[in-house]
């Protein structure tokens, strides 16, 4: 004769199950992370590699473009101008219409945020070092031209546009020189039009696409108010930072590194700076 499971069996044998998904949840969501954490350093790999590229073509690192909301291709951001060392030569080269502004690149997508479109722009995670002077800034996410950075603002004859910078002008040596991050944003809105994740990987100067030392770096913050999509922790929208445990930053010799959120200012701003 064959005997049931009682009542308290069941319940035992579900608690059981239950402590075992428990158990095994975080170490799941550990495990994606740490992935989304090498797909992210590898996509600052390649992009250094690429600016490293750019540098062996033309002599110097690849500029952060004009302005933002710049619709001129030659006005726009390193990103743009990395694409043909990026295998992305026929995206470089398409006419500077919204096809290319809303293309998503693989490389420019941090894998714990995921790919965005936005108002036709496609959004980036990781933006230029500009370093921590704001002398030039004029507002509007323009909070200095790259004066003392590795990024600078591209040179229109107008005071404090410094020339793009080569390697060797880095003075702290590329080592200790930081020259492209992860971003600080506001993931309660992600997917939203926002302050800094509104005009893309195409944007020119603007901190979309770049920013400054002049903070240190910042971990993503939350606000799901929808006022806080242009407003609110301004300070925030300029600074590095990101979504994983530390920030993750190719240095200027290509090496990759993660800052953790207790980085000393005055050492932040020194790595900024050219």
């Amino acid at each position: 004769m064959k005997r049931g499971f009682t009542l308290i069996e069941v319940l035992v044998a579900l608690a059981a199950c239950g402590t075992l998904i428990g158990l095994i949840l975080p170490a799941v969501g550990r495990i994606r992370e740490t992935a989304n954490r090498a797909r992210c350093s590898n996509n600052l790999k390649q992009i250094a590699l690429a600016m490293h590229a750019h540098h062996d073509a033309r002599g110097v690192l690849p500029n952060g473009g004009e302005r933002y909301w710049c619709s001129r291709s030659q006005g726009w951001s390193c990103f743009y101008t990395c694409l043909p060392y990026l295998e992305q030569s026929a995206l470089y080269a398409a006419p500077s219409d919204p096809a290319v502004a809303g293309t998503v690149v693989p490389a420019f997508v941090c894998p714990s945020r995921g790919p965005r479109v936005i108002g036709g722009r496609a959004m980036g995670d990781y933006a230029g070092n500009a370093g921590p002077s704001q002398v030039g800034s004029t507002g509007w996410g323009m909070l200095g031209n790259g004066g003392d950075g590795v990024v600078v603002r591209r040179p229109d004859g107008t005071p404090h546009r410094p020339a793009p910078v080569r390697l060797t002008d880095l003075g702290r040596g590329a080592t200790n020189t930081l020259l492209v991050g992860e971003k600080c944003l506001n993931r309660g809105l992600l997917g939203r039009s926002q302050t800094d994740d509104d005009s893309g990987w195409v944007d020119g100067w603007d901190w979309d696409a770049v920013r400054w030392t002049w903070a240190p770096p910042t971990p993503d913050w939350w606000d799901t108010n929808p006022a806080a999509a242009h407003g609110g922790n301004a300070a925030w929208h300029g600074a590095f930072g990101g979504p994983h445990s530390g920030c993750g930053a190719a240095m200027a010799d290509g090496s990759v590194r993660s800052w953790g959120w207790d980085t000393d200012p005055a050492t932040w701003r020194q790595l900024g700076q050219r």
